[in-house]
């Protein structure tokens, strides 16, 4: 069974995840309290990580 077809690999998905990654890198928390990511930071870095990720694909 290929990623695709159970969603796990949509370009979404693996946005996600990747945003999730740098935000552990970057030191920034998702879950609120001190170092806390700004709604900006959340939307551009998920903006840039999913044209990432669909330019990967497209390649």
């Amino acid at each position: 069974m290929s990623m695709e077809s159970n969603n796990l690999g949509c370009p979404e998905a693996v946005a996600y995840a990747l945003m999730l990654h740098m935000a552990a890198i970057e030191g920034v928390s998702l879950a609120g309290g001190e170092n806390s990511a700004s709604k900006k930071w959340i939307m551009n870095t998920y903006a840039k990580c999913l044209q990432l990720v669909k330019q990967q694909k497209s390649d």
